[in-house]
């Protein structure tokens, strides 16, 4: 579970942990999550990002969603860099 996850992490005892969720669960309360700009020393790995960003297929640019990107999304569109 994602609290026994934080436990471990807690103790010390997590060294990394692959995530196929979106929901960033895994990222509370006290499991960082891993970017490699941001959070270097993070153990969450999300295998296929999260729900509350945004991935531009050209260059990698991470933009926040909102509901403008969520429609494209919706309608089978790329949500690219503006």
């Amino acid at each position: 579970t994602h609290q026994a996850l934080a436990d471990l992490a807690a103790a010390g005892r997590l060294r990394r942990h692959f995530t196929l969720n979106i929901d960033r669960l895994q990222g509370r309360p006290r499991c960082e999550v891993w970017s490699k700009e941001a959070s270097p020393r993070g153990r969450t790995v999300e295998m296929h990002g999260n729900i509350q960003e945004v991935l531009c297929p050209r260059c990698t640019l991470v933009q926040g969603m909102d509901r403008a990107k969520a429609a494209a999304f919706g309608a089978g569109q790329d949500v690219l860099c503006p």
